[in-house]
């Protein structure tokens, strides 16, 4: 199986991998894992998982809870949304995952409990047509009103990005769903396939990511290559819709950046200033957007195979990784000449023939950065301390040139 996502929790001991497949034609009906590695054990074993358990689809992305280091949620390939507590639990090793047998889940959203030695799965969500009727891409951890308990936030291929309360996943709380209304058509026509394309269609989502000294601004990129500023403030409350079937979500998107020439596989917002954004695509390149202006700020080509996942450093305001389709982890620093080039690449797959997939740097440990595969093996990469050691004026000074506002010369975007 394919690792699909890799993350950290909040003590940054435990790395945590969803496992799943790309290679869907239609439905999926393969099985999918969640599992868990302490890496500060004695007595750690590469082979064998600290906890890890079976869900009835491809588990597609994972995400740890904020404050609560044994909580993971999760969302799977039909839609599922799981969370789940994570310790004292069966231990099985994760390269015979294909001959596990479990009792299926049914679902949109899932969250687990580790450290619950029965029933680990906490909160099922159920399916409904105000939930995701496709994959879900991406789920994340928001801070709810005036900073009060987490949500969760989902992202799917349907293009609905869904607002959900964990105590209760019987139905998502609010809902935005992307769509090319909002988008100018001199945008329209620079995307993939765009010049064709009709101007009301829904956009199948991808990834997203918040800003974070604005919680109610964040973005998201698509499968046709678009890169999208959108607003929570007006997405449709449910409770307000639910006699509406189907339902009608408002569409989020205020603005609009000069699109890839692929689906855009991931985004990741600076943690060091407010104004850059960073995504990789399979069109092979990454990019630096100022969220102020629409035209790319830098580019850069690590691979002619894809981009598979992007991440800010966040120690180093100027350090960023990326994971490619040759299986390679490219690491760059902006403060380092020549910029274009990685500072350090390492390779993560056996072979340049296995894509590296997903990436995540410790954001409690400097030292650590993991890593996984299309083979579904999961590397933690000790850094040097270069890479780990808070920057300095230099840096600071290249942040603020990248993310001041400059004339958009030719017009490419569109606030709305």
């Amino acid at each position: 199986m394919v690792c699909t996502e890799v993350a950290w929790n909040k003590t940054g001991s435990v790395v945590g991998v969803a496992y799943g497949r790309y290679d869907h034609e239609n439905w999926c009906t393969h099985k999918g894992m969640l599992c868990t590695w302490n890496i500060t054990l004695r007595d750690l074993n590469p082979d064998t998982a600290s906890f890890a358990t079976e869900v009835s689809s491809c588990l597609m992305c994972i995400a740890f809870h904020p404050e609560l280091p044994s909580v993971i949620a999760g969302g799977g390939f039909n839609g599922m949304l799981l969370k789940l507590p994570l310790q004292n639990v069966a231990i099985i090793n994760h390269e015979s995952l294909a001959d596990m047998s479990f009792d299926e889940l049914q679902g949109d959203v899932m969250i687990w409990q580790t450290n619950k030695e029965q029933d680990p799965l906490t909160a099922l969500s159920k399916s409904s047509e105000f939930a995701h009727q496709e994959p879900v891409a991406k789920i994340m951890w928001v801070p709810g009103a005036k900073g009060r308990q987490y949500q969760l936030v989902t992202i799917g291929n349907d293009g609905k990005i869904l607002i959900w309360d964990p105590s209760d996943l019987s139905m998502p709380k609010a809902g935005s769903q992307l769509s090319s209304t909002n988008i100018p058509r001199h945008i329209v026509n620079l995307a993939s396939g765009g010049a064709g394309s009709r101007q009301d269609s829904v956009l199948g989502g991808t990834s997203i990511s918040f800003s974070k000294e604005n919680p109610q601004e964040y973005f998201t990129t698509t499968e046709t290559g678009y890169v999208l500023k959108c607003r929570t403030t007006n997405a449709t409350q449910i409770e307000l819709v639910q006699k509406s079937v189907p339902p009608r979500y408002t569409n989020p998107i205020v603005f609009a950046y000069t699109p890839h020439s692929g689906p855009v596989n991931s985004i990741s917002c600076s943690p060091h200033h407010r104004n850059l954004i960073l995504t990789g695509a399979s069109d092979g390149s990454v990019r630096v957007y100022n969220a102020l202006q629409a035209k790319t700020v830098l580019a850069f080509d690590p691979s002619s195979r894809g981009v598979y996942a992007v991440e800010w450093s966040p120690y180093r305001s100027t350090v960023f990784a990326c994971v490619t389709g040759e299986g390679a982890v490219c690491i760059y620093d902006l403060s380092h000449t020549p910029q274009h080039l990685p500072l350090t690449t390492l390779q993560s797959s056996a072979n340049a023939s296995t894509p590296a997939t997903a990436l995540a740097f410790n954001a409690k440990r400097c030292e650590y950065l993991a890593t996984g595969d299309a083979g579904g093996v999961v590397k933690v990469w000790r850094l040097s301390t270069q890479l780990g050691a808070s920057g300095g004026v230099r840096e600071r000074a290249i942040l603020e040139a990248l993310g001041r506002l400059v004339d958009d010369a030719d017009g490419d975007g569109e606030d709305l």
